[in-house]
């Protein structure tokens, strides 16, 4: 099993699905961090993953998810 201190913190794990994925599918001018002139793919979550304790992560909901700006999901409410 691994450990804590073996595990990457939250806001790596989070740049490694984000950024830095972008970087090594080398999209990194297209997509990555949010800027003018990338790609608006993005999802809107209904609380900040980063505020939450570890084990309730997963009751962080996606309301919205839009690639390229376009809404391609919406959560019903």
């Amino acid at each position: 099993m691994i450990g804590p201190n073996e595990r990457v913190d939250l806001w790596e794990s989070l740049k490694a699905l984000t950024v830095n994925a972008a970087w090594q599918l080398r999209e990194e001018k297209d997509k990555g961090p949010i800027e003018v002139g990338k790609l608006a793919d993005l999802v809107i979550l209904d609380g900040n993953p980063l505020a939450v304790a570890e084990d309730k992560i997963l009751e962080v909901k996606v309301i919205e998810t839009l690639k390229e700006g376009k809404s391609v999901y919406r959560r019903k409410a």
